[in-house]
């Protein structure tokens, strides 16, 4: 049979809208009906609490969360949101996003008070980046304007096939002999320094040092704090909020 060339194109047409429409309702189907098949990973980027060492077999590279008590009048104690409970995390672990700090028994100083260590570890399936820091004072606000930090944070790989992890990167604010900066930049500057890194899964920004050294964030009342300020303490939570990497 013959067939106009007029009708070749419309008939070609709607046989390739068919298969489209058809190929269409097929996908949909598979993504409603078998949503196993669609993986979009597991976002779940935490603080993590131990009660050990944690790093690798024989080779930990950061102690579990804890304080450097520099005066010895100084008080501190944490507190963290309870998300998750191991596993993943390992034995005797907790995790969350948000950490609360109490400071107590501050007096004007020239030097480091006190410094908190704890890792953030990307405990999820998908690369993730930091979406924001929020720092909330609930106690002591009037401390705000004479209390000064500094921090320093790595950025550690995966663990390798014997557990152990390599250093990629590092990020150090100042220490003993440089200026500390204004409390209540804190979370600014903790974004600046990581929004741009991707934290791979198993990965670590770990904010560890010793006796407030490199690698943890430590704060002191600057020496000119006025004497009803002395003995004090202020209480505040920073919570770190995490997004997928290509977001």
């Amino acid at each position: 049979m013959k067939v106009s060339k007029g009708y070749v194109l419309p008939m070609l047409l709607i046989i390739a809208l068919g298969a489209i429409g058809f190929g269409y309702a097929w996908w949909t189907e598979q993504l409603v009906i078998n949503p196993g098949t669609v993986n979009t990973g597991d976002l779940n980027v935490k603080i993590v609490a131990t009660g050990t060492q944690w790093g690798g077999p024989g080779m930990p590279l950061w102690q579990p969360l804890y304080f450097h008590i520099k005066a010895s009048n100084v008080t501190a104690s944490w507190d963290l949101s309870k998300e998750i409970y191991n596993p993943p995390c390992p034995p005797g672990a907790w995790a969350g996003n948000t950490l609360t700090i109490t400071i107590g028994n501050l007096y004007p100083h020239g030097y480091t008070q006190v410094g908190i260590s704890f890792p953030v570890i990307n405990i999820g399936t998908i690369p993730a980046k930091l979406e924001s820091v929020v720092l909330t004072v609930t106690s002591g606000s009037e401390l705000v304007p004479y209390l000064k930090y500094y921090f320093g944070v790595k950025h550690y790989s995966a663990r390798n096939a014997t557990g152990h992890r390599t250093l990629l990167w590092s990020y150090f604010t100042g220490g003993e002999s440089v200026p500390f900066k204004d409390f209540d930049e804190l979370d600014d500057e903790l974004y600046s320094a990581l929004s741009g890194r991707v934290l791979m899964p198993d990965e670590v920004f770990s904010f560890d040092g010793e006796e407030g050294e490199e690698g943890s964030i430590g704060f002191r009342l600057i020496g000119t704090t006025p004497n009803e300020f002395e003995g004090k303490s202020i209480t505040f939570t920073l919570t770190f909020n995490f997004k997928q990497w290509n977001a």
